[in-house]
């Protein structure tokens, strides 16, 4: 980490390589993506995102367990590796789900302007994402 980043903290290369969603990007390309990821830790109970919201990043659980809910019904649970939020950044469009730290997590996340540097200097690992928010849009 360098003086720069005032205190932020990123994942290792190495861990985003233990996502299913990024196996297919090389060593340099996890390197990049890294540099442009932050870490934040959610306490049991609080949202990491609301319904409604921005939706101003994309986010992968690292570690802990969510609940993503619209109003009081449960859709599913998220685990490490999981990934949401890609469709609402890359769309710039509200999010349509609560997603709720059922108990302590760990969350990787990209805001969007850290996305559209990928897409400026590292479009094929835009792509990535691009493809992910794809499949699920269906």
């Amino acid at each position: 980490m360098n003086s720069s980043d005032s205190g932020r903290r990123h994942p290792a290369p190495e861990q985003l390589a233990t996502v299913p969603l990024l196996a297919s990007l090389n060593r340099q390309q996890l390197t990049d993506l890294a540099e442009l990821i932050d870490v934040a830790e959610i306490a049991e109970g609080f949202p990491i995102v609301s319904e409604g919201a921005p939706g101003y990043a994309f986010y992968i659980l690292a570690e802990g367990t969510a609940q993503v809910r619209r109003g009081d019904n449960v859709v599913r649970t998220l685990g490490p590796h999981d990934y949401f939020g890609e469709i609402a950044m890359i769309e710039n469009t509200p999010r349509t789900a609560w997603v709720l730290a059922v108990e302590p997590c760990v969350v990787w996340m990209m805001f969007d302007n850290a996305f559209r540097t990928l897409e400026s200097e590292h479009p094929e690992i835009a792509q990535v994402l691009q493809e992910a928010a794809d499949a699920r849009r269906g």
